[in-house]
């Protein structure tokens, strides 16, 4: 994993026997990821680039506010992923 070099994302990589999840993670909003007393979950499988299965994203719970933090490509919709 890495940041790229504005320093604005995070991004990285997870693999699982044949399948991977490409993570992009807005460093401005990991703060309020890590302070949230709630975190949502959405995906969808229809809107996917080609080669990706499910479009993922976690949304920050914080002063009544979603705050989009981090965003998941992943290959397959599995456990390991």
């Amino acid at each position: 994993m890495d940041l790229n070099e504005n320093l604005r994302f995070f991004f990285g990589r997870v693999i699982a026997g044949n399948e991977q999840t490409l993570i992009l993670v807005d460093v401005g909003a990991l703060k309020a990821l890590v302070a949230a007393r709630a975190v949502n979950m959405d995906a969808t499988f229809r809107t996917t680039p080609r080669g990706f299965y499910q479009f993922a994203s976690a949304h920050a719970i914080s002063h009544g506010i979603s705050i989009q933090a981090a965003t998941l490509l992943m290959t397959a919709k599995t456990q390991a992923l």
